[in-house]
């Protein structure tokens, strides 16, 4: 609808120190106990957890009792409510201990430990998607799919970034917002993982991250005269491979080990092995066999005279056919590769490996962890939308199949609350005081006769979060839809004589006001919708013979219209009075109240 595309652009600023809202929403403040991490169940209790307790609430902030308890006390990370609102499953980000806990009462069980752990949606009752750093900001993002009952977790993707949210909509695709460490503008994408892919998944491989994949030689079994050993320390990961099988000089393929590894950004990469070889002689066993996807077999070795000689180093260099030597390096498309290495000389030992691009200054850093052995990454998804400042939290509303998405970022000092549709289309729906931070987003059906957009009915959704400044402000609150209200008051209201004044607050700012009326004998005794566009825009209790009041009014900046008429009728409670409101291009976006006349 045209009207998202305008909220932001025609926001109505509240009283000091109070968010700014779209038009045709009001906030109020709600109980928030604890102050932290909070989740609402469908039947308005509350979950939340302070670091160490998990407990269950009233709507009124009374406690109903502690449902579970973490072994040690840390900051909240994953926490998501399961689909039969049983259980919930919540995350220590900082030791990863995940626990399952049932919000009816009884014991809790562990959900295994996932550490970095972030954000969470459920799949079903059983399994879980968690958003996590495991080790910290050197390897990106993993989406981990994890057993809420058991523990048992795989990889299902890899992301760049750091962990931002997650969230299913009713096709189980999958969404996740992207989260840039630097906090740039501009930087935040929503997107998704197709159902199909997530709910099976290729076979996983080593994902690059920032231009660099990191792999432990011993990530793959050794195979025929390879041969695993600790003797040598400076290594990384568990062991390093030694060819123990004969020289090989014109017989490449012998006994591969093989990796398989996905690209993201296409271009050069250079190739080299840590690596070591004891001969006195530093041309003497230093070398192997690799090949990378359809490629030729290349002879790489590591020689710089006897300072390769007894120590391990980076060192390699690659050979041709035709005895052309050069520095590794492959040209890597988007997509996923396959590396190949074989032994040549005996006793050539083997610790890792790694691919970089040129902008990427610290690819030999054996501190780097190894890539995340995974099934997905961006390359499998399509963005839903763009071009946001952070992303903290993300709900998914299925009647309107739309999302909401709580922005924050420290540097900018943005923090607001984004609808967005799956058209991409979004807008502002909360703007926060600068450098405050909103959180907590949640998302709750009231009925069905309605819908959760501006305008409407309020009892048609929740949309809680919470905001705080970092100091005394620490508050939970509720964005509802604000129906128009059309008033009727002066003495022609009360009499049925005399001067009498209709009116309209809380419209679209300067868009259209159309007034209709009909018997108030005729009205039907509930509203009930009218759709427009696929959507009950419209809730009326008018029945038959609608009439038009000419002519249409446009309200003001702040929403507001009215018009004064001497009424003759002396008597009252003869007509309903209603008005259809439009946004400043003429499409409908709801209905006030009723009024009698």
């Amino acid at each position: 609808m045209k009207l998202l595309a305008l909220l932001s652009l025609t926001l109505l600023s509240g009283a000091a120190a109070a968010d700014v809202l779209a038009p045709g929403f009001q906030s109020n403040v709600v109980p928030y106990p604890t102050g932290l991490a909070i989740r609402t169940l469908d039947d308005g209790t509350l979950v939340t957890c302070d670091g160490l307790l998990v407990q269950r609430w009233l709507p009124s902030g009374a406690l109903i009792g502690t449902v579970g308890s973490f072994t040690v006390a840390g900051p909240v990370g994953a926490f998501a409510v399961a689909p039969s609102q049983n259980f919930v499953l919540v995350g220590n980000s900082t030791t990863g201990e995940m626990i399952r806990c049932n919000v009816n009462g009884g014991p809790q069980n562990s959900a295994g430990t996932v550490l970095g752990n972030f954000d969470a949606v459920f799949l079903n009752d059983t399994f879980a998607v968690v958003s996590a750093a495991p080790c910290g900001t050197d390897c990106g993002t993993t989406l981990v799919k994890l057993s809420a009952l058991t523990g048992f977790q795989t990889n299902l993707a890899a992301v760049e970034g750091d962990p931002g949210p997650v969230a299913l909509d009713f096709n189980k695709n999958l969404f996740y917002g992207t989260v840039d460490p630097s906090q740039a503008a501009d930087s935040t994408e929503i997107v998704q993982f197709d159902e199909a892919d997530v709910d099976n998944p290729p076979p996983p491989a080593f994902q690059a991250n920032q231009g660099l994949v990191v792999i432990e030689i011993e990530s793959v079994p050794a195979a025929g005269s390879w041969t695993p050993s600790t003797t040598f320390p400076g290594f990384t990961g568990t062991s390093y491979y030694r060819w123990d099988g004969p020289d090989l000089f014109s017989n490449p393929g012998v006994d591969p080990l093989i990796y398989q590894f996905d690209i993201t950004d296409p271009g050069d990469y250079e190739f080299h092995l840590h690596n070591r070889h004891e001969d006195p002689q530093p041309d003497q066993e230093n070398d192997c066999w690799v090949k990378v996807d359809n490629g030729p077999w290349l002879k790489v070795f590591s020689n710089m005279g006897a300072a390769t000689v007894g120590v391990w180093n980076w060192h390699s260099i690659a050979e041709d056919g035709g005895g052309a030597q050069f520095q590794a390096e492959y040209n890597l498309g988007v997509g996923r590769h396959t590396v190949q290495i074989s032994g040549r000389s005996n006793g050539f030992k083997i610790d890792r490996m790694v691919f970089f691009r040129d902008y990427v200054s610290d690819g030999l850093d054996l501190a780097k962890p190894q890539s995340t052995f995974a099934s997905l990454n961006l390359s499998n998804t399509t963005t839903l939308a763009c071009c946001f400042d952070g992303a903290t939290d993300l709900v998914y509303d299925n009647e309107v199949d739309q999302f909401f998405l709580a922005e924050n970022n420290s540097v900018l000092g943005t923090n607001r609350v984004v609808n967005v549709l799956k058209t991409g289309v979004s807008a502002n729906y909360v703007i926060g005081d600068p450098f405050n931070t909103i959180a907590n987003l949640d998302f709750t059906h009231e009925d069905d006769t309605g819908v959760y957009i501006s305008f409407q009915p309020p009892n048609n959704g929740e949309l809680s979060y919470t905001r705080t400044d970092g100091g005394a402000l620490n508050e939970r609150r509720v964005l509802e839809p604000a129906r128009p209200v059309l008033s009727i008051t002066g003495p022609g209201a009360a009499t049925g004589l005399g001067i009498t004044q209709v009116a309209v607050d809380g419209a679209f700012p300067n868009g259209v006001v159309l007034y209709f009326f009909a018997a108030a004998g005729t009205l039907a005794p509930f509203e009930y919708p009218i759709f427009l566009m696929g959507l009950p825009l419209i809730h009326t209790a008018f029945l038959s013979e609608v009439k038009v009041l000419p002519p249409p009014h446009i309200a003001d900046p702040t929403g507001s219209t009215s018009f004064v008429f001497n009424n003759t009728l002396g008597t009252t409670d003869v007509f309903a009075l209603q008005a259809v409101i439009t946004d400043i291009l003429g499409e409908v976006l709801g209905s006030s109240t009723i009024n009698l006349l």
